[in-house]
């Protein structure tokens, strides 16, 4: 996470940064026993631009702004990444980018129900609404 971190998502963020930490010995990982979470935002659409491959985790949790504009392009275009990580269980909260996902905005909206049935084919997508993973609790607002 370090090493992708430094190398790809931190070109472009405009605040200070705090180096990450590595909160687990990878030598110690057993998926029988622990579950891996991989958590991540803000990637804008800008996924073509990573280098180095996500790490590897048994879930992966994007915590918003996965689009810029919450264009069906743009949610298409990361459905397709999503599916082809290789995460077991992939967890998805939209952010304020994430604008035609907005209920606030767009309530009872054909375009933003498309919109989230696209998203619902690659992964767990979570508004005001809870996932439990290996009985973690994960709420999405």
């Amino acid at each position: 996470p370090t090493v992708f971190y430094k190398s790809e998502l931190s070109k472009k963020q405009r605040h200070d940064r705090l180096d990450p930490v590595l909160l687990y010995d990878d030598s110690t990982y057993n998926p029988a026993t622990k579950v891996r979470f991989v958590c991540t935002s803000d990637t804008h659409n800008l996924t073509e631009r990573f280098t180095k491959p996500v790490p590897y985790g048994d879930v992966l949790l994007h915590a918003g702004d996965f689009t810029q504009e919450g264009e069906m392009c743009q949610v298409e275009q990361f459905s397709e990444w999503l599916e082809s990580l290789p995460h077991r269980i992939k967890i998805v909260i939209a952010g304020n980018h994430d604008l035609t996902l907005d209920a606030g905005r767009f309530p009872q909206n054909h375009i933003r129900d498309a919109f989230i049935g696209r998203l619902q084919r690659s992964c767990i997508y979570l508004e005001d609404s809870t996932a439990i993973i290996n009985g973690i609790k994960i709420y999405g607002t």
